[in-house]
């Protein structure tokens, strides 16, 4: 999808306006204010269009509930480019928390690796954090790095994913030297 702030803006006022009949058709300059916003935040349009859709259930809800205690009709939805951003941020925290335990442990694995190679712990953990997302909503993976140090970041994951493999391999093997060896002691103390 598009990277461009106008494009983002204008797809995120594009879903709520084909969603939501009550959505004012906004001018260039609405656009160009909410632009600004989601490239301050810095997700990209998917998160933010995910954002949309949370908020709207959010509301629905929350507003349904609201009218009903009070014997009104509910609120219409409303939100602003905060909203949204606070929204998208939500529905990411919600993917993750139903990521399986070992994509998760790849995350941290891929945390530690970027910090290894020398990138802030904030920057490691958001790259960490989106390629994971990525990976899990079956995106392209959209990232910061450069082409060396994309490279050094995969060899890196490989070699770590290879070391597990043989220090696995390597535990199951003396467990089952040590079976054999306690199966001998028990033999020979029975004799």
């Amino acid at each position: 999808m598009t990277t461009n702030p106008i494009e983002v803006a204008q797809a995120v006022v594009d879903n709520l306006q084909n969603h939501d009949l009550w959505f004012p058709r906004v001018g260039a300059g609405a656009v160009e204010a909410w632009a600004q916003r989601f490239a301050e935040s810095g997700l990209p349009v998917e998160d933010l269009l995910a954002g949309v859709n949370h908020a709207r259930t959010h509301h629905t809800q929350v507003s349904q509930a609201r009218a009903d205690n009070r014997s009104e009709p509910a609120e219409p939805f409303r939100p602003t480019p905060d909203l949204i951003v606070t929204h998208a941020h939500k529905a990411r925290r919600a993917v993750l928390a139903q990521l399986p335990a070992e994509r998760i442990a790849e995350m941290d694995m891929a945390n530690h690796l970027l910090q290894e190679m020398g990138l802030t712990p904030q920057r490691a953990h958001r790259l960490s954090r989106d390629i994971a997302l990525s990976l899990a909503l079956g995106r392209t993976a959209v990232h910061d790095l450069t082409d060396t140090e994309m490279a050094e970041f995969k060899a890196l994951v490989t070699a770590t994913k290879q070391a597990s493999l043989t220090f696995r391999d390597r535990r199951r093997e003396l467990a089952q030297k040590l079976r054999v060896g306690d199966l001998y002691n028990a033999e020979k103390a029975a004799s």
